[in-house]
């Protein structure tokens, strides 16, 4: 070997010694990393440094490059702690049932997501305001909280479960759907004329002193013309609630065979009584039909239409009344082909009076009284035209049964 690569044997030997001895102190430093919290990583390297005999000067660039890396490896951390967060709220919302609820003062079905297991439910927050409210009635005792998410949850103990499953189920959207509605001829009007009056009592009860209390020489006539102003406002506001508060603006029947009325308030919202038909009871106050749970209820009777209706009003008001009811709308009208029809199944469906309810289905469906109804106007022809395939259909049923053997 000559003299020159014999000088150049050292260098070349200190320069692998060194290049190894990197490679292993970065597999080393690459494990610290990873192990090590990002607080204590220049702790940490200076240390293991340290171990190694390097100098300060020599190690400060790779602990640059390892404090460089910590943030990289806190963040790999928090990504795996949030999909592990995030895999455990899927788990949670797997475990969530949707629901569809008619609730008081909604005309469509409310969405609800309910978790059996853990007992808490979760919907909109102007949902869950009259949700809260019909629950509270029930089940006493149920709170709201705010979840994680920031959403409003319902939540009961074990003891309340049934109770709350037995509500969810009476005011589930297939349940009530299926069964007869009864909707009040005029719920929209006297909607208006309610917060007409509240309008009214408030412009009268702020204008009349308004009148005489920044005059200082008011005359005490002119006083009392004020005080007959706000009389007047207050007056007319709760004579139109005593003759419009027993109105119901919505009636239905419930799962556990009981019943749901809605009914104007004084400040124009709207009172849910929810009653049973033993509860009802025949009331002697003018503009009411029946009784309840000490509140007075009135119903358009002829509005109930259909089986499930007539069953319905069967239970409120008995059979006598209703017997009652249609005769009077026959003598009133007796060209009243809808009256007869609904009186002739009723004597049918009901009263199971066979040879009555024939009688009355024909006159319903007398081709002369369809004949000379078709002559009034294109409007009644349909109505009767219609009429006409019902009734017959009625009687097709009617003959089927009065026909087979007993």
């Amino acid at each position: 070997m000559s003299a020159r690569h014999r000088a150049y044997t050292p260098c070349y030997s200190a320069s692998a010694l060194t290049f190894s001895r990197s490679i292993s102190l970065s597999s080393k430093i690459h494990a610290a990393t990873v192990q090590m919290k990002p607080i204590g990583i220049q702790k940490g390297m200076s240390s293991l440094f340290k171990a190694h005999r390097f100098s300060l000067f020599s190690a400060a660039p790779i602990m640059r490059v390892a404090s460089a890396c910590a943030p990289v490896a806190s963040s790999t951390r928090h990504q795996s702690s949030s999909r592990s967060a995030d895999k455990a709220g899927d788990s949670k919302n797997e475990d969530l049932e949707t629901m569809f609820l008619m609730l008081s003062g909604s005309m469509k079905p409310q969405t609800v997501k309910i978790n059996r297991s853990k007992r808490f439910l979760v919907c909109l927050e102007q949902t869950m305001d009259v949700l809260e409210h019909e629950l509270a009635k029930e089940v006493p005792g149920i709170f709201r909280v705010l979840n994680d998410r920031g959403l409003p949850e319902i939540r009961w103990n074990t003891a309340q479960e049934q109770q709350i499953f037995d509500f969810l189920r009476s005011h589930e959207f297939g349940t009530v759907d299926k069964s007869f509605v009864y909707q009040g001829a005029f719920a929209l009007g006297v909607k208006r004329v309610k917060f007409l009056s509240l309008f009214s009592l408030c412009f009268t009860s702020f204008g009349g002193p308004l009148l005489v209390i920044g005059d200082a020489s008011a005359s005490a006539m002119q006083w009392g013309m004020a005080a007959a102003i706000v009389i007047f406002g207050a007056s007319t506001t709760g004579l139109l609630h005593l003759i419009t508060s027993p109105y119901v603006l919505r009636l239905k029947r419930l799962a556990d065979k009981s019943f749901e009325a809605e009914t104007p308030l004084l400040t124009g919202g709207i009172r849910t009584t929810r009653f049973f038909a033993e509860d009802v009871q025949i009331s002697s106050m003018p503009f009411a039909t029946f009784k309840a749970k000490g509140h007075n209820f009135y119903v358009h009777k002829e509005l109930f239409i259909g089986d499930e209706g007539r069953e319905m009003l069967c239970d409120l008001v008995g059979v006598k009344a209703m017997s009652e009811m249609y005769e009077d709308l026959i003598q009133k009208n007796p060209d009243d082909l809808d009256a007869m029809y609904q009186y002739g199944m009723f004597l049918w469906k009901h009263l199971k009076d066979t040879e009555a309810a024939e009688v009355i289905i024909v006159a319903g469906g007398n081709k002369e009284a369809i004949k000379g109804g078709r002559k009034e106007g294109e409007r009644k022809k349909l109505v009767i035209g219609k009429m006409e395939n019902v009734v017959l259909t009625a009687l097709l049923e009617l003959k089927k049964e009065k026909n087979a053997p007993n």
